[in-house]
């Protein structure tokens, strides 16, 4: 059984369930730090209804960012300083539809006129919503269900849970 840090209460994982509210579209990981600053896997409280029935609101994912990312594999999007409005979400979960391997924000030359783009999905409703691979910093997978514990730590319940079989239309 996996270990990651989870801080419920925590303002640089999630906010507390009692601040749940959301503004965008789906499911938020509110308050995320820099990339840089996770360990390699850790949990996070993800707020919205956007995934369900996969992901229920108010579950605790894990994530790792050593795993390959694939197109169909549900994904925290971190986006760079300043793409997001305050009061907005800086990270959410989404399905990936098209864009694993696409180098990111801080790999893309400056100088090139040709921007990647990513597709990722919501499914309650239905949704495809797109960005410029320049506005996301990174892009970490999501292993599984964690189980929460009261002393800051949650442990992966579910390494293969059973949405990451559910069908993603337009993905092979």
């Amino acid at each position: 059984m996996a270990v990651a840090t989870h801080r419920a209460e925590s303002a640089q994982i999630t906010r507390s369930h009692s601040d749940a509210s959301q503004k965008g579209a789906g499911a938020g990981l509110p308050d995320l730090p820099h990339p840089d600053e996770l360990p390699d896997i850790f949990a996070a409280t993800c707020v919205g209804k956007c995934l369900e029935p996969a992901i229920a609101d108010q579950s605790c994912l894990v994530f790792d960012k050593r795993e390959p990312v694939g197109n169909g594999d549900f994904v925290c999007l971190m986006f760079r300083p300043g793409f997001v409005p305050p009061g907005e979400t800086p990270g959410m979960v989404k399905r990936l539809v098209s864009g694993a391997g696409v180098p990111l924000a801080p790999a893309i030359n400056p100088a090139s006129d040709i921007i990647p783009l990513i597709f990722v999905e919501m499914l309650n409703p239905p949704r495809t919503l797109r960005f410029k691979a320049t506005d996301v910093i990174a892009m970490i997978k999501c292993v599984g269900l964690a189980i929460s514990h009261d002393d800051g730590r949650a442990a992966l319940a579910n390494p293969q849970p059973e949405w990451a079989t559910i069908a993603a239309p337009g993905v092979a």
